[in-house]
């Protein structure tokens, strides 16, 4: 015969520690189901953005004129960027804010007929250099390992 409370007359009642241990379980099953859900929801995100293999850009991409070349906006909270200059247009200047060749924070020089990627710290990238040469640009939503060479 069951007590009101589910326990079983003559028998000491459950600790609170065996109800956590009937618990663990089913927590380990939920806590599995809702991390199932947020990788599915993110490579939905990802794909509406159009975003494939974890890379929002890789091109040739043209430097136009000789003050502000080239820039694009992303709509990320992070990314990594990899440039490099394939016909000589360096020295590049990568910068993440919006005034393209001044050399500080958040920009970084790479030399003539050489390649540096780097994490992108911020959402904007303009890329400044030599015009009408084309620099090769990837852009990926997550973190690469820091390189630069010559090429």
């Amino acid at each position: 015969m069951r007590t009101p409370e589910g326990e079983v007359a003559g028998r000491r009642p459950r600790t609170g520690m065996e109800y956590l241990e009937d618990l663990l379980p089913r927590l380990d099953r939920l806590v599995s189901a809702v991390e199932h859900d947020r990788e599915n929801s993110a490579s939905a995100i990802a794909e509406l953005r159009g975003v494939k293999n974890k890379m929002l850009l890789a091109g040739n991409v043209q430097l136009i004129t000789a003050n502000f070349l080239w820039s694009i906006d992303f709509v990320v909270p992070f990314a990594s960027v990899l440039v490099a200059d394939l016909q000589g247009a360096g020295p590049l200047v990568i910068s993440t804010d919006g005034t393209g060749a001044a050399l500080g924070a958040g920009s970084l020089q790479i030399p003539v007929n050489a390649f540096a990627c780097v994490p992108l710290v911020g959402r904007h990238l303009s890329i400044s250099g030599a015009a009408n040469k084309p620099v090769f640009v990837a852009v990926y939503t997550t973190a690469q390992s820091p390189a630069f060479g010559v090429l």
